[in-house]
């Protein structure tokens, strides 16, 4: 038999003592055990836009559904608005690559930065899951504009200084407009807005003359009588509207453009963690209810796998390379 030395309550000491550090061991590893276990925090979805704008509208929906097929998982939605995108894309491509910060992004923005020389990212920090929108450029004028058709827009801005407002200096409204003055020989007054909220603002209450935005975004208001869509910037007539004219009916048919929309993770992400939001893009984007919300509100569903879209992706940048050169912006 062992006997211990010693006053009764200096073992009970120990004893306690060596309980708390059971305890305590116990702990730290069931911890380690569930922080090992992906997703075991908040996982981050960057928006490098505005709150209140499309595609800050598109990750919200996104949340709605994906909480069905991660149902312990907590996601919060994380405006990081700035230059056209550009503060955003940074974020994203510079945050830990532990799977807990995706983000949300839009062309032709995400290149344009690239092609401009401003961008402190390339397309390599990213590894793209999808493409989940495309979104047809269109040309837009106030409902009380004399301007009723592009006819006769290119015949009042010849004659007129008119006022034109984009997102975004890069942005695919730029681009669109740059294509649009180089395809009819006009030239417009470019204010840049901060946003499509903004853009949405100024066209409606008449405080600029055109502007250059996204059907998704002016479709409802195009159908209410508040503002006049002259064209779609795209191959197809849209079926909400179909006194829109695309922009090769009316003659111009190499004035295309489209906006696109997509999820992002750092490429240096873990392979687990890639595999697990890969199969909940997947999940998210097969639901009936995803893609109802989304014609909900006003956005049009166009799928393109990760691989599909990086290609894209960097095809879009080579194209851009190309206008760039001829007219920098």
């Amino acid at each position: 038999m062992i006997k211990i030395k010693g006053d009764v309550s200096d073992m009970k000491k120990v004893f306690l003592l060596l309980i708390l550090g059971i305890v305590t061991t116990l702990s730290l590893m069931a911890e380690g055990q569930n922080e090992s276990v992906y997703p075991s925090k908040t996982i981050d979805i960057v928006v490098p836009s505005k709150a209140g704008g499309s595609t800050d509208a598109l990750a919200r929906i996104f949340v709605q559904v994906a909480q069905k097929y991660l149902p312990d998982a907590e996601f919060a939605v994380v405006n990081k608005p700035g230059s056209g995108g550009q503060q955003g894309f940074e974020y994203i491509a510079a945050a830990k690559p532990d799977g807990y910060t995706l983000g949300l992004i839009f062309t032709v923005q995400l290149p344009s930065h690239i092609v401009s020389g401003r961008a402190r990212y390339v397309l390599d920090d990213f590894h793209f899951l999808n493409q989940i929108l495309e979104d047809p450029s269109i040309i837009v004028v106030p409902k009380d504009s004399p301007v009723n058709s592009l006819e006769e827009l290119v015949s009042y801005t010849k004659a007129n200084e008119m006022t034109a407002s984009v997102n975004g200096i890069g942005s695919d409204d730029h681009l669109a407009l740059m294509l649009f003055q180089s395809a009819t020989g006009v030239e417009f007054s470019v204010i840049p807005a901060s946003g499509s909220s903004e853009q949405k603002a100024t066209v409606m209450g008449g405080h600029v003359d055109v502007a250059f935005m996204n059907i998704s975004q002016m479709i409802s208001q195009h159908q209410n009588g508040e503002v006049k869509i002259l064209a779609i910037l795209g191959d197809n007539k849209d079926a909400r509207a179909m006194d829109i004219p695309t922009i090769g009916e009316v003659g111009y048919d190499r004035v295309k453009m489209s906006g696109t929309r997509g999820f992002v993770i750092q490429k240096d992400a873990p392979a687990d963690v890639k595999n697990v939001l890969e199969k909940l893009m997947s999940d998210v984007t097969s639901d009936p209810e995803f893609a109802e919300t989304l014609e909900k509100s006003n956005q049009s569903f166009v799928y393109k796998d990760g691989p599909s879209y990086a290609i894209f992706m960097d095809n879009l940048q080579k194209e851009m390379e190309s206008l760039y050169a001829k007219e920098p912006w």
